[in-house]
């Protein structure tokens, strides 16, 4: 018997040992087992086929002279069933030959009878490397090639759909059954949150978890789950640990972009609202709009993308007016026809700012078509009905109710109900019904509440 210092080196396994003589099966699971290997028995090639088709097995060890199913048969069928498994054939003096021809069919090595327990040992330490090395190289292939795929498609990819590619990957070719991104919870700092999933995470038998860390912050936690009982490899938690990693970066790199998004679309705002401070007039119109226009949007149900959209493209609808003259934006006769033709390139001016930049480029419906009216006669493209992006024909109305209720160089503000009488008087002409009527039906509630906390509203 090997001695325990040497033992403890070899690689443990699950061992299926097939003879049609008992005595031969009993020893080798008496030693075998000592040497802290899982060890199954079977007698004959049938019952040893029924428990490689339920059991996970590394190493199958089977006599060739059996009744019924020979030891070559055994194995050609058993590596039909798991290609993966590992087989060694048991052989006497006289069937070296028939040795030889079950290595053709799949069996890694052989053992002569009677054999010696470290003869055993070795040749099944031999056998599991082969298999741990076999697997880890096939699946660290495997992650080469979809870790370079990720990276590829991942290029512009949105976050969500970054992740979901991410977890489906691991899922598939780490063999788990689940696997779940969960970020740390800023409102609970000791706990996490799911951020998403690939399959079901139910009662798992196996589970391994990596930390996902950027600049010495933990962002959260990857698990792998799996119903197998045999647990992951150490290729698998490495695999796991390099789709950890990317996921790590995909999250950092949204941040990034996130706060850098921010900080531009802020800039670009307080340019807007800039213009604003050099005219009495019009000071906090855009943000005036903007608000207007989500409580809009709110009202018809439209979804926070939309609501975000409006209330975004209220900051930003004017921005085209950062080409006009100070002169003319504060000028308090009328414009002359050069003026008014100038003044309607405004659109067109703020869709020339905020297409080429591609997080705002969802903006230009709102900011090019505003003054389009429902009856065709706006401008800068003279578009009718619902041809007019739905965003725009919010923001015509908001911006029309802000400019009646705000005091301009030529009028004073008009009363807040002769504003929503204007509003009705232009539906069909100027407004879509059902933008004005979604104003109407929320604009007094929304002032009552504003009056309540203190905040002002048009008189």
């Amino acid at each position: 018997m090997l001695n325990q210092e040497k033992s403890v080196l070899l690689p443990r396994g699950r061992v299926l040992v097939v003879d049609d003589e008992p005595l031969i099966v009993d020893i080798l699971r008496e030693f075998l087992t000592y040497e802290g290997h899982t060890v199954l028995c079977a007698h004959q090639g049938d019952a040893a086929l029924k428990i490689i088709s339920a059991e996970s097995i590394d190493v199958l060890i089977t006599d060739l002279k059996m009744p019924g199913m020979t030891g070559v048969e055994l194995i050609r069928r058993a590596k039909e069933e798991d290609p993966d498994l590992e087989c060694v054939v048991m052989t006497g003096f006289g069937t070296v030959e028939t040795a030889i021809e079950a290595m053709k069919h799949g069996a890694f090595d052989y053992l002569l009878k009677p054999f010696k327990p470290d003869d055993v040992m070795l040749v099944i330490a031999r056998v599991l490397e082969r298999q741990r090395l076999r697997r880890e190289n096939l699946a660290l292939r495997e992650l080469v090639g979809f870790y370079e795929m990720s990276e590829a498609l991942s290029a512009g990819m949105p976050l969500d759909e970054q992740l979901a590619l991410l977890l489906r990957t691991a899922g598939q070719n780490l063999g788990a059954d689940a696997v779940s991104l969960q970020l740390v919870d800023e409102k609970n700092q000791s706990g996490f949150r799911e951020r998403a999933r690939f399959g079901e995470m139910r009662d798992s038998v196996t589970s391994m978890t990596v930390p996902l860390r950027a600049d010495g912050r933990t962002l959260g936690i990857l698990t792998a789950a799996s119903q197998c009982s045999n647990g992951f490899t150490e290729g698998q938690r490495k695999g796991l640990a390099v789709f950890g990693s990317r996921a790590s970066e995909a999250l950092e790199s949204a941040r990034m972009q996130s706060e850098l998004q921010g900080v531009f679309t802020q800039t670009l705002a307080g340019f807007a609202r800039a213009l604003e401070t050099k005219d009495a007039y019009t000071h906090g119109h855009s943000d005036r709009v903007s608000m207007y226009s989500a409580l809009i949007a709110q009202t018809m149900g439209l979804g926070d993308v939309v609501v975000d959209t409006v209330a975004h493209g209220g900051l930003m609808h004017d921005i085209g007016k950062i080409g006009l003259r100070s002169e003319m934006l504060g000028k308090v006769g009328r414009l002359t026809r050069d003026e008014y033709l100038a003044f309607k390139q405004h659109p067109v001016k703020g869709r020339a700012i905020i297409a080429p930049i591609p997080f705002l480029s969802h903006l230009v419906p709102c900011i090019y078509h505003h003054h389009e009216s429902f009856d065709g006669r706006g401008y800068p493209d003279g578009l009718d009905g619902e041809s007019i992006p739905l965003e725009a024909r919010i923001l015509s109305v908001a911006d029309a109710y802000d400019a009646m209720t705000s005091n301009r160089p030529y009028r004073r503000a008009m009363p807040h109900f002769i504003a929503m009488k204007e509003l009705a008087r232009g539906v069909d002409r100027q407004f879509d019904p059902h933008v004005v009527q979604a104003f109407e039906s929320s604009i007094e509630v929304f002032r009552s509440e504003r009056i309540s906390s203190g905040l002002p509203v048009p008189r």
